[in-house]
């Protein structure tokens, strides 16, 4: 299994409201870190709880399930060097999102606003001008649009695989463009901004799950259209799993058992 990142942020065990991993946030508290259920040594932190994000119930929402919401001021956070997750020649990223803006409208693509991306400004998925933006540099900057709402929940599916950078959202058709190898991996992840933290995201992140192989993720991208978009199949977006954090289902069956 080459999945290296995965977040989820119905999970109580991924969100913490201080690095001490104690307490879960609750709705409307801050997300001072989130964990990695791949690696729990990889860990992503914010600053301070200003600049953290808030935990948020399906209520809050256009997402199913529940999620952190950036306010598009001052809330990011950082994580481990990106080629922890990725390589220069693959990557599969699935990200469930909700945004609140339309994002910046800048001609360098690595200077807009940025949901996932790394601070070398080598890769990431941003929203620009109404659209969702994959991006890659090579020794140019390739970049794939879709055209996104405010206000709706999408499951973005960003891949590079065999030279050619895709994008689709909503389990719909990949857009594409010729791309090679990302010009470096040094940068640091950053979620909830561009790569220099100064285009913030204004909306909601659901989870985020990152494999190290260009064509690893079709068959977790459909569940989480269903989870966190359509909720159409059983036990997808149900009751259980919008009003109660899969953690703490965890821990009440552990017990049980």
């Amino acid at each position: 299994m080459s999945i290296t990142l995965d977040v989820d942020f119905q999970n109580s065990d991924d969100i913490w409201t201080s690095t001490a991993e104690t307490v879960h946030p609750g709705n409307g508290g801050v997300v001072r870190r989130i964990v990695n259920t791949i690696d729990a040594a990889n860990k992503f932190d914010a600053v301070s709880d200003a600049t953290s994000p808030a935990y948020r119930t399906p209520t809050a929402g256009a997402l199913l399930l529940a999620n952190i919401d950036y306010d598009g001021t001052d809330d990011n956070g950082s994580g481990p060097v990106i080629s922890t997750f990725l390589t220069a020649s693959a990557f599969d990223i699935l990200v469930a999102f909700e945004t609140d803006t339309a994002g910046t409208n800048n001609a360098n693509a690595w200077q807009n606003t940025g949901i996932l991306t790394e601070s070398g400004d080598y890769m990431g998925l941003f929203v620009k001008n109404g659209s969702l933006m994959a991006y890659n540099y090579d020794s140019n900057s390739d970049t794939v649009l879709i055209a996104i709402s405010t206000g709706t929940a999408y499951v973005a599916r960003m891949r590079h695989d065999s030279g050619t950078l895709y994008l689709s959202v909503n389990g719909g058709a990949e857009s594409s463009v010729a791309s090679g190898n990302t010009g470096s991996l040094a940068g640091g992840v950053i979620l909830g901004s561009d790569g220099s933290t100064a285009r913030k995201f204004n909306g909601k992140i659901g989870a985020i799950v990152v494999a190290n192989t260009g064509d690893e993720l079709a068959s977790r991208y459909s569940t989480m259209v269903t989870d966190w978009v359509t909720g159409a199949a059983p036990g997808g977006g149900g009751f259980i799993d919008r009003h109660f954090p899969r953690g703490i289902l965890r821990g009440v069956t552990r017990g049980i058992a």
